[in-house]
């Protein structure tokens, strides 16, 4: 029996300082992999400040279930609600909640999986409203192709909510340059555009999707988006960022979340930027212009922006638990 045991012993005595140095090793290369700094795009001093109130806690998710809130969308059926999904790996629901962030249901989407979803977005066609869920993370950018999800927005009093919806359409799409992890995902329905703003790249690159029409009118089989621009006007994070926002530091200006209604609301991890549209212009143009800048709470993963009913105001919280919600209500002009 002891004769047995010394061999493990000694194998455990070799293999101990091995591992110790791969762990210092692996250590040392996030520190330096994570205080990387991307180059400047814009200096953020170029940019004013948004006409928007300071930010308002005005409560936490209360809804145990969601862990990671990666997407936040506007209802069209009801003033006080809001809707959010969980990131990859979490079940394939899609959570209602009010102003305050108290839970209203929570809802199976039939038929699908949660593979990553990274944004919600919500619109109208022909009178009927949809929320949108994109299946759109790739943080390694190897997955070839990526998907959208649409559902009809469902209809309920609080406390009677379906315990399930369908899909009406799903449309599988691909980018023409190669994979790209892509969090920031909105609609425009007056103009027929899905917008799609990469996470990666730097600068951020925008995509287009024709949006389908209603239920089952999505193309079959991967669609090809086309690249709208480059998006240069986003920040990118200071020396004095990095330091002052370890581990995130070095990643302050990447597009986690995406909204839009009469502007588009981009959320980075370290600010939300408002670039305004005027009515008869495209998105390309109105990205190609300087945004205004609205300062955030240094929220420790901020992924999830979102318009309230009405689009007068909008709502940002974090992926982590617990998850603060802040309103920001526009100013008089």
């Amino acid at each position: 029996m002891t004769a047995a045991r010394r061999p493990r012993r000694r194998v455990s005595r070799t293999l101990l300082p091995a591992l110790l140095v791969l762990l210092f090793l692996t250590a040392a290369w996030l520190l330096v992999r994570l205080q990387e700094l991307p180059q400047p795009t814009i200096p953020a001093e170029r940019l004013v400040e948004a006409a928007y109130a300071s930010p308002v806690w005005v409560g936490d998710l209360d809804d145990p279930e969601i862990e990671e809130a990666s997407g936040f969308a506007r209802s069209h059926r009801a003033r006080d609600r809001m809707w959010l999904l969980n990131d990859s790996g979490n079940a394939a629901r899609l959570y209602a909640v009010g102003l305050r962030g108290e839970r209203h249901a929570a809802i199976e989407v039939r038929g699908i999986e949660n593979d990553d979803w990274e944004d919600l977005a919500s619109y109208e066609m022909d009178g009927q409203p949809y929320l949108l869920i994109a299946d759109t993370g790739d943080n390694l950018s190897r997955k070839s192709t990526r998907t959208l999800h649409a559902v009809e927005e469902p209809a309920f009093e609080v406390g009677s909510a379906p315990r399930n919806v369908g899909v009406a359409w799903s449309l599988e799409f691909r980018f023409p340059d190669g994979p790209r992890d892509c969090e920031a995902v909105g609609v425009d329905a007056t103009r027929g555009e899905i917008l799609l703003l990469t996470k990666r790249d730097l600068p951020a690159r925008l995509y287009m999707l024709p949006l389908p029409g209603g239920a089952g009118e999505a193309a079959d089989g991967p669609v090809v988006a086309r690249h709208l621009t480059e998006v240069f006007n986003i920040p990118q994070p200071t020396a004095n960022d990095a330091r002052g926002r370890f581990p995130l530091g070095a990643w302050l200006g990447q597009p986690t979340s995406l909204d839009d209604a009469s502007a588009a609301l981009v959320l980075t991890y370290g600010a939300v930027y408002r670039f305004a549209k005027a009515p008869q212009e495209d998105w390309r143009t109105a990205f190609a212009r300087l945004p205004q800048r609205i300062r955030t709470p240094a929220l420790s993963r901020a992924e999830a922006v979102g318009f309230v009913p009405g689009g007068e105001s909008f709502f940002v919280t974090s992926e982590a638990r617990p998850a603060p919600l802040y309103r920001y209500d526009a100013l008089l002009r």
